[in-house]
């Protein structure tokens, strides 16, 4: 297909050439991978409801995922590419989550979690072999 960015896509100043946009857009991204904290957050963490930690990052295999949620609370986890897709979803009660991430071809994702309507957070992590 025939790829260009809008004037209001995060990617507009990258330096892509428009052509064969995911690769440029991975090339970009994943320069930096390697400085990755043990837990990125995309959020300020005083406006986490959940106090969300992904670790570790880059992830391998597995993907662990804590939160701090009242018992019983039922909390929705997907995991989406860059693009949007859904590629993981699953509905829990647990603190602590592990995802299998073997099977996911190396990039980076976005975890959104949320419980109810209002409260959701987003994290982005990569997968790394």
């Amino acid at each position: 297909g025939d790829y260009h960015l809008n004037a209001s896509s995060s990617y507009k100043n990258l330096g892509t050439d428009g052509k064969d946009l995911g690769a440029d857009i991975d090339s970009i991204a994943l320069k930096s991978i390697y400085d990755c904290p043990e837990a990125t957050p995309i959020i300020e963490p005083d406006k986490d409801p959940f106090h969300l930690v992904l670790f570790p990052v880059p992830a391998s295999a597995q993907l662990h995922v804590q939160i701090e949620i009242a018992p019983g609370t039922v909390t929705q986890i997907r995991v989406c590419n860059l693009f949007g897709r859904e590629i993981y979803s699953i509905k829990s009660i647990e603190n602590e989550v592990v995802i299998d991430v073997s099977q996911i071809p190396e990039g980076i994702y976005w975890l959104e979690m949320q419980t109810g309507i209002s409260n959701k957070v987003a994290r982005k992590f990569v997968v790394l072999r």
